[in-house]
């Protein structure tokens, strides 16, 4: 679930640059679906999350073991609500931009790469 939260913006912003430029409304809500995902994720985890000592909900892959190289993400008290005002804020960012001066797909993925 926390990869999802983490990695959904990168697949966005990637795919947001892909768009044809031609395209503001569709670039607009994919960027918007694709800030919503982490922020309902994140709810989620709220409710999912266990209060106590150490990280809770964590993801643990082995990436290369000979090096002792590994992928790891969890919460806790600190992380999960500083989070979940990142997906909002970025939520925010999407739905009610400032000016984008007709530079729609740039601004979008862009913003999706910072939220990676």
């Amino acid at each position: 679930m926390l990869s999802a939260v983490i990695f959904v913006p990168l697949a966005a912003a990637v795919a947001v640059a892909l768009l044809p430029a031609g395209r503001a409304r569709l670039v607009r809500w994919t960027a918007v679906g694709a800030t919503v995902a982490p922020l309902v994720l994140l709810v989620w985890a709220w409710f999912l999350y266990d209060p106590g000592p150490g990280f809770d909900l964590v993801e643990s892959v082995d990436w290369i073991p000979t090096l002792g190289v590994g992928y790891a993400v969890g919460v806790d008290g600190v992380s999960l609500p500083l989070a979940s005002l990142t997906a909002l804020l970025f939520f925010a960012a999407t739905v009610y931009p400032v000016d984008r001066r007709g530079r729609d797909k740039q601004y979008y993925a862009t913003v999706l790469f910072l939220e990676f």
